[in-house]
């Protein structure tokens, strides 16, 4: 499942809250059945899912940390 529809679903969840219906009506703008809601409500991450995420998480830091480093040596004055 995408973090787009994650997203959708814990939203709806929250919402809906304690308002008789209106789950319903938000699962049909969105255009999901209620079985897929329930579904990836319950879904849990796979083992490549996480990895995946890791690897990412990952990148990103390195990305960030060689980013800031140039930014740095970029800002520094020379002689």
């Amino acid at each position: 499942m995408n973090k787009q529809h994650r997203l959708a679903y814990s939203t709806i969840k929250e919402v809906s809250q304690g308002k008789h219906g209106a789950l319903n009506k938000l699962l049909a703008v969105v255009g999901v059945s209620r079985q897929a809601y329930y579904k990836g409500l319950k879904r849990k991450e796979t083992a490549w899912e996480i990895r995946d995420r890791q690897l990412k998480e990952r990148v990103q830091h390195w990305f960030t940390c060689h980013n800031q480093g140039i930014m740095v040596a970029a800002s520094e004055p020379t002689s």
